[in-house]
Formats: C-alpha cells, sequence, structure tokens
C-alpha cells in the first residue's frame, strides 16, 4: 500500500499529468509480477501513467518515480535515525517537498502529509479489513481520495479514487507524497510477513529440537529468556501458551463446521466487509479495541439478522485478518 500511495503521487508530477485538473478521477495501481524490488504500474483506463519502484541498492529504503517515458519524477528515503518511519520526499532535482511520517499505531497504519511548511496537509488510515485506505483533511475531516483493493489477491491491486481534486496540488498536498504513503505501506506489509515467517521457522526448529533430544534435555539447556515456552506442572512437559491469534481461531472452530457448506457471494463480502464501521469499530484502531472488535463480530455469527452466506463471508473475513494481525 505504501508503495502504491508514492506512485500515485509521482504519476501526478509527470510530464502527462503536469496539469493536476487533468488527473482522472480513477485510476490503478498494479504491482508488477516479475521484478527484483517491489514496483508498481500506474495507468488509467486510457493509457499508462507511469510507474514507481524501491531502489535495489540504498542504505534505507529509498522509492522513485518515473512518468510513462521513462524520465524521473520525484524521490523519497527514509531517515536513518527515526523510531517510527519517516521518509523525505523530493522533486526530480532534489527540491524537499515534504515529509510523509507513519504514527505510533498498532496493527492499523496511520500516516501524516506534512508540507515542507510544517504544515499537516492530510491524515491516511486503513479500516478495519485491511481493504481500504482513507485521505482526509486534518482540518474540516473531509475526504480527499479513497484507495482500495480486494481482499482476496494474488499482488497488490489498489484503485484510487480522487473525490476533491482542488486538494491534491503543489501548493497544498502534492501528489508525490499521497504516491509515496502507498508505497511504503506496501513494503511494511512484505516487512510484517517476512517477520512471521521467521518467527514460524524458529518456532518449528524448537519443536524439532524437543523431538530430537527429548523434554529433559531442552528444559535444561534451552534459554527460556528468549522462548514463551514453558514447562507443564503436571505433566512435565513443555507447552507453548495460545496466543491472541490462536484463542480466536479456536472460538472460530465451532462456526467452520456449522457452515462448512455454505458458498458465500461477493455482495456477502460487500456487506460484512462494511459491517465494522456500522458497529463504530474503526473509531479508535488499537490493540485492545482490534480484539474487543473481533470478540463482538464472532457474537454476530449467531445473530439471526445475517443469512448463513453472510456469516459464512464473516468468519472468512475474520480467520484471514486474525491470521494477519501481529501476536
Amino acid at each position: 500500500m505504501k508503495r502504491f500511495f508514492f506512485l500515485t503521487c509521482m504519476i501526478l508530477c509527470s510530464r502527462s499529468f503536469a496539469d493536476f485538473s487533468s488527473l482522472p478521477e480513477t485510476f490503478r495501481v498494479t504491482e508488477k509480477t516479475f521484478s527484483w524490488t517491489t514496483s508498481f504500474e500506474i495507468e488509467s483506463d486510457s493509457q499508462r501513467i507511469g510507474c514507481i519502484y524501491r531502489k535495489f541498492f540504498a542504505l534505507t529504503p529509498e522509492y522513485h518515480l518515473e512518468d510513462a517515458s521513462g524520465k524521473l519524477i520525484s524521490k523519497s528515503r527514509q531517515h536513518f535515525w527515526t523510531q517510527l518511519p519517516t521518509f523525505d520526499v523530493t522533486d526530480d532535482k532534489g527540491e524537499p517537498i515534504g515529509v510523509v511520517e507513519k504514527e505510533n499505531t498498532w496493527f492499523y497504519p496511520t500516516y501524516r502529509i506534512v508540507t515542507k511548511e510544517h504544515r499537516i496537509a492530510a491524515e491516511l488510515t486503513m479500516n478495519f479489513w485491511g481493504t481500504t485506505f482513507t485521505m482526509i483533511d486534518p482540518a474540516d475531516k473531509h475526504e480527499i481520495a479513497v484507495m482500495t483493493r480486494p481482499y482476496f489477491a494474488f499482488k497488490s491491486y489498489w484503485t484510487v479514487n480522487i473525490k476533491d481534486k482542488a486538494a491534491l496540488s503543489a501548493d497544498k498536498i502534492h501528489p508525490n507524497m499521497f504516491l509515496m504513503v502507498l508505497a511504503f505501506q506496501v513494503d511494511h506489509e512484505y516487512w510484517e510477513k517476512a517477520k512471521q515467517r521467521e518467527a514460524a521457522r524458529e518456532r518449528e526448529e524448537r519443536r524439532k529440537q524437543r523431538e530430537r533430544y527429548g523434554n529433559d534435555y531442552y528444559h535444561r539447556y534451552h534459554d527460556y529468556s528468549q522462548d514463551p515456552y514453558y514447562r507443564d506442572p503436571f505433566t512435565r512437559s513443555l507447552k507453548l501458551p495460545l496466543s491472541h491469534k490462536q484463542n480466536y481461531l479456536k472460538k472460530l472452530s465451532p462456526y467452520k463446521k456449522k457452515l462448512q457448506k455454505i458458498r458465500p457471494r461477493k455482495k456477502d463480502f460487500a456487506m460484512i466487509e462494511k459491517l465494522p464501521q456500522k458497529l463504530g469499530l474503526e473509531k479508535t484502531l488499537t490493540k485492545e479495541n482490534f480484539y474487543k472488535g473481533v470478540n463482538l463480530l464472532i457474537k454476530k455469527l449467531n445473530s439471526a439478522k445475517l443469512s448463513k452466506r453472510e456469516k459464512k463471508a464473516l468468519l472468512i473475513l475474520l480467520e484471514e485478518r486474525i491470521k494477519k494481525s501481529p501476536e
């Protein structure tokens, strides 16, 4: 998503769209299938607009935006010493455009676009399911742009809808900074997936050690300060306490058996995607509120107001969202 945001901004600065009023209200940012780094094509229904990609060799993450002819339009580079990701965005000559800052939120990405005059020009937030990215004006909270993607997709595919074209201009919200956020978000998701794969690999390695050497050997020589496993006082065997993920996935098991033969339709998923907003679950997306929201949505699986197909759609989306959440 981050890559997508960066790409959109760059496109708006290309020669083809030097006049911001000529930018299409709707365009797509599609991830390239075969690329050494994260790369996106930006195009409308009628023409190719440009591309955005992460530089292969760079000390810190760096993104380049090019127009349809391959001309460099803009760059963004992450600060080296910052607690949270912060990117400086410049034009093709290295002149500063502004800064994109990631806020300290859990699981739900939130970004601020800050102009070179140090004014917060826009905020971007993700919805509960991770399918919609909305850019709003912090002054009056009106929507400037909405970026959506399908929940189930082989690669990142974003559709951008500009709601307030007047707000996207060099003297207000520079389009390059808008694209920067999308590019960074997509990379952030890839990094999180890599961390989860590494954690799964380490858990599997610990399991193999116990099988090979036995529980007593593992208990005697293992460094428990780096391991969540503990010794059961009754069976003297090593167990891993259930995480939030495992607990909530376990709660879904009875419903999976009950709704096993139900096949939801596209309109069922569309209805369920709006459910968290109707229930007020997207106002404060913290870790605690996320699991409170999950509990509330699980209760909806017993609601007589939802059809079986809608319940199956909710079950599928809940299971995938819990799996993607951090521990």
